[in-house]
């Protein structure tokens, strides 16, 4: 995974942008198309942590997070809540390096303002909803995904991490999403990666319905 950016080059990609304060991790999620020839989407997970809580994570709960941010798997800011300004930063040079077709962003809570700053910056910004509504079926698509292994994260340990802890809530309708509170550890990396793989879905419409539907006939 570390040395994927810059394969990563040309392709187009959608993204999604999942924020915090203090406790959760805030992850920034690119999902590069396939290749001709290829089947899976490459993924490039960027997250932060406050530095305060490493040691504590690592030490109570006995969670990696220590090894993760000496590996660079996790990047830290200062104290002990999220610098949305680097954050900020880096989201910005992505936007230069990479071909990003779409950026999600909670419309919610944080991620209206960063939203705001972000799309002033050029970038393509989505207000993008949490509920059942807006994450069922890229939650199914992301299953669907993971399930017949057409995700690489070049072996990022903290997306595989995330992913094997992803729990979902339910509503009468049937409709699914992540769920936070469900989920034994965090799922934030997973959180932002659905919210690409909706963008994906609807920007690029037949070809992208084609892709999935294929999937789904084959799991």
């Amino acid at each position: 995974w570390q040395l994927m950016e810059e394969e990563m080059r040309g392709r187009r990609c959608w993204s999604g942008l999942d924020l915090s304060t203090t406790t959760d991790q805030t992850a920034w999620v690119l999902q590069f198309e396939p290749l001709e020839g290829e089947t899976s989407w490459s993924i490039l997970p960027r997250l932060w942590v406050p530095a305060d809580n490493v040691e504590k994570r690592a030490r109570a709960d006995r969670v990696a997070y220590d090894k993760w941010a000496a590996s660079g798997a996790i990047r830290t800011t200062d104290g002990n809540t999220v610098d949305y300004a680097e954050i900020r930063r880096q989201v910005i040079a992505d936007g230069e390096a990479f071909d990003i077709q779409g950026l999600a962003v909670d419309r919610l809570w944080q991620g209206h303002e960063t939203g705001v700053l972000l799309s002033e910056h050029g970038l393509p910004v989505v207000p993008f909803g949490q509920g059942y509504w807006s994450m069922s079926q890229p939650s199914k698509d992301f299953e669907v995904l993971a399930m017949s292994g057409h995700f690489d994260a070049g072996g990022h340990p903290v997306m595989r991490w995330a992913v094997e802890n992803v729990r979902y809530a339910q509503d009468d309708a049937g409709n699914i999403k992540p769920s936070k509170s469900r989920s034994s550890e965090k799922i934030d990396p997973v959180v932002a990666l659905i919210m690409a793989v909706g963008l994906a879905k609807r920007g690029d419409d037949d070809g992208a319905d084609a892709y999935f539907a294929s999937l789904r006939d084959a799991t």
